[in-house]
């Protein structure tokens, strides 16, 4: 099953082949989402976490060629520990809009090295992280709370 964005578009917890982020906003509710591959287009597209029930987990399969984070990733409730971006590949991460956001966590242990050019507000977590240009990461002390 494929998700793309559409007009007002949300979706339910499930496994999905791919997740496609483009011109609109999609709307992850609480639960895991499982992904084969993802495609993530620039503003005005915007990954949008409602955690008004829960944490969402967001988990990338391993793919060929990695991905692309080109739109801004909202919570809802700003807090970082109810957002969790895992990715289970080797390939490049790469973020191209250090203008975008990103609240949540990262977690990427197998991509070396992985580069932020942009703000993250929560953590990552990889075998070798590298800030680049404008890249930035605060950490919130909620996470150490869960």
């Amino acid at each position: 099953m494929t998700l793309y964005s559409t007009p007002n578009s949300t979706a339910s917890a499930t496994c999905y082949t791919w997740l496609t982020i483009s011109n609109y906003k999609v709307t992850l509710t609480a639960g895991s989402y499982v992904v084969d591959a993802t495609t993530w287009n620039s503003t005005p597209a915007q990954l949008y976490i409602d955690d008004s029930l829960g944490p969402v987990y967001l988990w990338i399969r391993k793919t060929a060629y990695g991905f692309n984070i080109n739109s801004p990733v909202i919570v809802k409730s700003g807090n970082p520990n109810n957002f969790w971006l895992i990715y289970d590949g080797t390939s490049a991460v790469t973020h191209n809009s250090a203008s975008d956001p990103f609240t949540g966590v990262i977690f990427v242990p197998e991509v070396a090295p992985f580069m932020i050019n942009f703000t993250i507000t929560g953590a990552v977590v990889g075998g070798e992280v590298h800030l680049n240009g404008g890249g930035k990461v605060t950490y919130d002390s909620r996470l150490c709370a869960q």
